[in-house]
């Protein structure tokens, strides 16, 4: 017998435009009868924040619900900073229509960076999240979703986008109760890659989208997310989804946020100096990673959700015939050297998960030290299974998998699960607890003696310098200043003061990923720019490894 069809929300989007740019939008969201069920406690629930980053602020006077007898009020109840539930005022009786509006959150350079979910204007349009604006329904379970927009307000050529399709005609996905909120939208002069606007989307079927002019080294990449998806989607199991990527200019921060199906990349001035394989393993990076966020990330494998994206995408473009041999030991040694020469290699998972926002260091520790964990095991694992060579896949990658595939399927994905996939492969000849305890309290991760694919690859020591950029930030007033520096660090010799004005500033992940990279900023120092350089590096050297070598 057919499973019944799952009860169907209704999302309608109308952008207004004034002078021909985007500037709110207004949202319905229509839910039937059957999935509101007010007598068991809230209807909706509201996020404050995700993340770091502030939600839309809805107040109960704007927010408006109508069903079969009137309005509706509702009424917010604050559960704790981060959370709010949306309580009608009476009994809903029929289906519940639900209106609101978004504005584009303004921002500044001195917004901190966080989730790009936030809806935002860009180049005469609106692009961002549902997370951003939307309430989820509280009732747990499996809907189908639909989202129609309506442009009548719009200029000519302006197109519409959503996750799961183009509109402005409506498009449909089943998914939890979670989708409209973890999906991406745009709306504006949208520009694309295929160019042709496509309101179908046959399965494989991978687009990027952008507001306004793109760098040139973003553009020169245009096509890449199409091409990587048709193989990835294979290699994932997953050959009959779609995906979608949008791009936004950001006020500052480069980077992306994965939703699903689907990524937003914020790029600032600073990614306009991004090589082409630099941005190739970000793009693959982040659409692995939508398939490891499909369900709530503990504290307890978010190193799997950062670590294995980092660790795939340093070779699978390879694999597919999309990049060159120099790729693969290019983007392998910058993490390494991520990992091992951090100053605060040594802290503990629970220390670093604290404060990823709030700490260059231990932002990065996260994934890089995942990622060296998932080398290690993957050398380990292709030894005992005799398994050599880039082009062939591994025990490890198939372990992966499948826990990407439980994460998909909303299973129970826990280390315990971890552990007993590495046993079915490796039995007790690997003590991975005690290898998992290591790595979570902050042990270092040894390579001696392995190797990256097969024994022609060997991993060799190369002690660093402990990576000490030498300087914290603080903005003030639109601008950002110096506002301490490191003492004994180089950046104390180079003459730059406390209470400079920052100019320019060169990213601290360039220092990190190449041991002789020097580090630089432009100061305004009494109406004077000065460029003032030094080695981010100080006098200790830290155990290391690398791969001096790479053949397939």
């Amino acid at each position: 017998m057919a499973s019944p069809k799952p009860p169907t929300i209704q999302l309608f989007l109308k952008p207004h435009f004034y002078a021909g740019e985007a500037t709110l939008i207004d949202a319905t969201v229509i839910f039937p009868h059957n999935v509101i069920n007010a007598k068991s406690g809230p209807i909706l629930i509201y996020d404050l924040f995700y993340e770091n980053v502030p939600c839309y602020v809805h107040t109960e006077r704007r927010v408006r619900g109508i069903d079969k007898m009137g309005s509706v009020p509702f009424i917010f109840v604050d559960v704790n900073k981060y959370r709010q539930d949306w309580r009608p005022g009476r009994d809903i009786v029929g289906d519940l229509k639900l209106e609101l509006q978004v504005f584009p959150r303004k921002v500044t350079k001195d917004t901190p960076i966080g989730p790009r979910m936030d809806i935002r204007a860009d180049g005469g349009g609106l692009i961002g999240a549902g997370a951003y604006f939307l309430p989820a329904i509280a009732k747990k379970g499996t809907y189908e979703f639909s989202v129609e927009w309506d442009l009548s307000l719009a200029p000519p050529g302006t197109r519409a986008v959503w996750t799961y399709g183009e509109g402005p005609r409506r498009q449909t996905h089943i998914g939890d109760q979670d989708t409209l909120r973890q999906t991406a939208y745009m709306v504006g002069p949208i520009k694309s890659y295929p160019a042709e606007p496509s309101t179908d989307s046959p399965p494989g079927f991978c687009a990027t989208y952008w507001l306004g002019t793109l760098p040139d080294n973003l553009y020169a990449q245009r096509c890449f997310n199409t091409e990587l998806f048709a193989k990835l989607s294979h290699t994932l199991g997953v050959p009959q989804d779609t995906y979608r990527v949008f791009i936004r200019n950001a006020a500052t921060g480069y980077g992306g946020t994965s939703f699903s199906q689907s990524y937003v990349l914020d790029y600032d001035e600073r990614a306009r100096s991004e090589t082409a394989s630099e941005l190739q393993r970000l793009f693959t990076h982040e659409m692995i990673q939508t398939t490891t966020i499909s369900q709530q990330t503990s504290e307890e494998t978010a190193w799997f959700v950062e670590g294995l994206p980092a660790y795939l995408s340093a070779f699978l473009p390879y694999r597919y015939g999309l990049v060159e041999e120099d790729y693969v030991l290019t983007e392998i040694n910058k993490t390494l050297s991520k990992y091992y020469s951090n100053p605060k290699a040594r802290f503990s998972l629970d220390e670093a998960l604290r404060a990823t926002y709030t700490d260059w260091y231990l932002s990065v520790l996260i994934y890089s030290r995942g990622f060296t964990y998932l080398l290690l095991l993957d050398f380990r694992l292709r030894a005992l299974s005799e398994t050599y060579g880039v082009m062939t896949q591994s025990p490890l990658e198939d372990i992966a998998i499948e826990m990407l595939t439980r994460r998909r399927e909303r299973q129970p994905f826990n280390m315990e699960v971890w552990f007993r996939a590495l046993q079915r492969w490796a039995g007790e000849r690997i003590d991975y607890r005690k290898e998992w305890e290591y790595f979570h309290a902050g042990s270092l991760i040894d390579l001696t003696s392995a190797w990256l694919f097969s024994p022609h690859n060997p991993i060799v020591r190369r002690d660093l310098p402990v990576l000490v950029i030498g300087i914290d930030i603080l903005p003030r007033e639109g601008a950002q200043y110096i506002s301490g520096i490191t003492r004994g660090s180089q950046a104390e010799l180079s003459g730059i003061e406390r209470g400079d004005r920052i100019i320019g500033l060169q990213r601290a992940d360039v220092c990190a990923d190449l041991p002789d990279e020097p580090f630089w900023a432009v100061v305004d120092r009494g109406g004077k720019f000065k460029k003032i350089q030094w080695q981010p590096r100080s006098a200790t050297k830290v155990p290391a490894w690398t791969v001096e070598s790479f053949q397939n």
